[in-house]
């Protein structure tokens, strides 16, 4: 590999760009390619007059200390640890989430409690290979349904026997009949170790982390608004074209989703671009209200299950930062789940966009967070390819996906739509930085799906 050559990254947001700030810092050229006219994806911070909002409900956990201490250092320190718990929203209640028993008992109805304890009790003893049979194993039925399922059939859209254990499952953990009896008789919470306990966020928003990153990248490396059409093998590396230029590289890094880098390139089968087709994602039609009133909620995100509520969550901007909304005013921003179909069919047209924007203002108001008085303005935008949605079928698909693209050697799949995984921040800046590190090196990297 000639290291004079730059390496190619295909997608601007938090992979390609931690990417492309370790290669730089290890002296290594790169060129970026990102369809879209900013840079940082759904990592980005919008700002609407004195408020501000993430494209997303953003949170840096702290599970590995080496990535965040870098983190800490890009951001020369502008980000502070925030300990809020998070809600779920039932009968115009905050139910702690995770859910504590006594809490959940405390906040709904008496025969309901009951069931709760009564379903508990006899849950089905499974070694669930799905999500819906690992969640009543966990919680039994009534309360699996209410608090989890009914939730998850929002934001997935398929049936959840379906759905892979790597979705979420990490949310269900910590409710036992040993805590149940610790909290009755020993008044003890459990130490919350979950990840909505406890996450690290930049002063400013989440965007401040892209701005950081861009801060120390050299400009013309990086190319907004040039969309990848194609991908060619060549004899020694590959040639990269967009829509106004074309590049030979040694070596091409793609963090776009899965399907399009399966779509653009000559190598791979079309038997196994047919069967990728069926790998989906899950958008999102985000949803951001200003509102006349100094707080909803003190929480940092608050869960939707009623089905009745297309929303699945929302948060509240200034429980992260409190400078992203003026102190005698707060804001909200929902999301509400599509599938591909739905969501190429809203993306281009404004009235359908427009309903959903109309309803979920009125829909938040029905489910307690505000009055309908208190609504100073809202604003709405799509995230495309916000999920990956891991189904047990996909998951021998998405295997076999990434190892047709990777069995080209130089080229790599980075990230959580490449990879079709759903990871964290702290995630992809590891995977980021030991892909970095190798080709700087300029030694093979070992190719392979966890």
């Amino acid at each position: 590999m000639d290291p004079s050559k730059p390496i190619a990254i295909l997608g601007g947001g938090i992979a390609g760009l931690s990417l492309a700030h370790r290669l730089h810092a290890r002296g290594r050229p790169f060129v970026l390619f990102e369809a879209a006219a900013d840079l940082g994806g759904m990592s980005r911070t919008l700002r609407y007059g004195a408020f501000g909002v993430d494209t997303g409900a953003h949170r840096f956990h702290d599970k590995d200390p080496e990535i965040t201490a870098w983190a800490g250092e890009l951001l020369r320190g502008a980000w502070k640890q925030n300990h809020k718990r998070s809600a779920i929203v039932a009968r115009r209640r905050f139910i702690d989430f995770p859910l504590s028993p006594l809490n959940v008992l405390a906040n709904v109805p008496f025969t309901r409690g009951v069931r709760y304890v009564w379903d508990f009790l006899r849950r089905p003893k499974l070694e669930p290979d799905n999500f819906r049979d690992h969640a009543l194993s966990r919680f039994g039925a009534s309360l699996a349904e209410d608090f989890v399922l009914q939730y998850s059939r929002k934001l997935w859209g398929v049936p959840l026997e379906r759905l892979s254990l790597e979705l979420g499952t990490g949310r269900l953990k910590n409710l036992s009949l040993f805590v149940v009896l610790k909290e009755m008789f020993l008044g003890e919470r459990r130490k919350n170790e979950h990840l909505d306990g406890s996450f690290y966020y930049p002063t400013g928003g989440y965007g401040k982390i892209v701005e950081a990153l861009l801060r120390d990248l050299p400009a013309e490396a990086l190319k907004p608004g040039q969309r990848v059409t194609k991908l060619e093998r060549l004899a020694r590396g590959f040639r990269v074209s967009t829509d106004r230029e074309t590049l030979e590289c040694p070596v091409v890094v793609g963090a776009l989703p899965l399907t399009r880098l399966l779509e653009m390139n000559d190598w791979t089968e079309p038997e196994l671009k047919s069967r990728a087709a069926s790998l989906k994602h899950r958008h999102l039609v985000a949803v951001f209200v200003t509102l006349n009133k100094p707080e909803v909620s003190p929480h940092a995100s608050l869960y939707i299950p009623d089905e009745r509520f297309p929303v699945t969550r929302v948060h509240e901007p200034k429980q992260r930062c409190p400078t992203l909304a003026p102190a005698d005013q707060t804001s909200l921003l929902a999301e509400v789940p599509l599938d591909d179909a739905t969501a190429a069919k809203t993306a281009t047209r404004a009235p359908a966009l427009e309903k959903i924007r109309t309803d979920t203002v009125r829909q938040l108001s029905e489910a307690g967070l505000y009055e309908p008085g208190e609504v100073i303005e809202s604003h709405v935008h799509i995230v495309p390819n916000a999920y990956p949605c891991i189904t047990l079928d996909a998951i021998p698909v998405r295997r076999a996906a990434v190892e047709g693209l990777e069995r080209q050697p130089g080229f790599y799949c980075l990230g959580r739509s490449a990879r079709f995984e759903y990871t964290h921040l702290h995630q992809i800046f590891r995977e980021s930085f030991t892909l970095a590190e190798k080709l700087a090196e300029g030694k093979p990297v070992a190719q392979a799906v966890r």
